[in-house]
């Protein structure tokens, strides 16, 4: 199920902010990451359809990478 899948990207995003200490803004996948997360649950919590949930995350994953391309990593 969607939530399942919102557990396993939220446990991967602690695990590597763990083991690197990587937060938003630093040029790594976690800038993709968090952003996705936050927004499937944001959608999932206001009811929308699991489908259109995993593309608003999408969605926000994109704007999160694309967010670093001034960034110096």
């Amino acid at each position: 199920t969607v939530g399942d899948e919102l557990t396993s990207l939220s446990a991967g995003i602690a695990g590597v902010v763990g083991r690197g200490r990587a937060e938003v803004g630093d040029k790594t996948m976690i800038d993709a990451l968090q952003p996705a997360a936050e927004a499937l649950t944001k959608a999932l919590e206001s009811g929308t359809s699991a489908s259109r949930a995993l593309a608003e995350a999408a969605d926000a994953a994109e704007r999160g990478r694309d967010a670093t391309l001034p960034l110096v990593a």
